[in-house]
């Protein structure tokens, strides 16, 4: 954000003379003022401006992190940081989670939860020898191939299996338990968690 005059007088410059429709970059337009920046860069170009996707750690991932911290701030919402130690589950329904926050032990009860872990980075799945979920032990959608590994293929036009696993759900996203048939009722994923 504090290069955009210099990065905008640059882009203007290179532009001078070409004929394009679209502006596309990757997601370097800053952490806060980024729809201002799209919206500035749109119209001093004339041009669509927008960002593409990037690494698992994204910068729109970042942006959208900050919105929520902002967003449950202004509602008085209590945002707990901490590792699940234990789930209580009875009967197909998650009772509550306890975590581990600051060397306490805390007891989250609620209707309703939420898997939104991510995969590999986010801790969500964890893979050694096997894969597995490692919070609710969820049942893993594995799909099976004649070469399908843990592993990605060393023929990159191979599908890469590794990416393809995820959460073994229901229509409405509620994972199923390990060996069960029935999915936990007020259990929901999201993101990249699901296959």
């Amino acid at each position: 954000e504090a290069g955009f005059v210099p990065f905008a007088q640059a882009l203007l410059s290179y532009l001078q003379g070409k004929v394009y429709t679209h502006l596309i970059f990757p997601p370097l337009l800053g952490v806060v003022n980024t729809e201002l920046i799209l919206k500035t860069l749109k119209r001093i170009t004339g041009l669509n401006v927008a960002e593409t996707l990037g690494s698992p750690i994204t910068i729109p991932g970042i942006r959208l992190k900050n919105a929520m911290r902002q967003a449950c701030e202004a509602k008085g919402v209590q945002v707990l940081r901490g590792e699940v130690k234990s789930v209580l589950q009875q009967n197909g329904y998650v009772q509550a989670l306890e975590l581990e926050s600051n060397r306490n032990i805390v007891r989250l009860n609620a209707k309703a939860f939420v898997l939104a872990s991510g995969k590999y980075l986010g801790g969500g799945i964890q893979s050694d020898q096997t894969a597995r979920e490692s919070i609710f032990n969820a049942e893993l959608n594995i799909p099976r191939d004649k070469k399908t590994t843990l592993y990605a293929q060393s023929d990159v036009l191979d599908k890469q299996m590794l990416w393809k696993i995820g959460l073994r759900t229901g229509d409405l996203f509620q994972p199923f338990p390990k060996d069960s048939l029935e999915s936990f009722q007020n259990l929901f994923a999201a993101g990249s968690v699901l296959g």
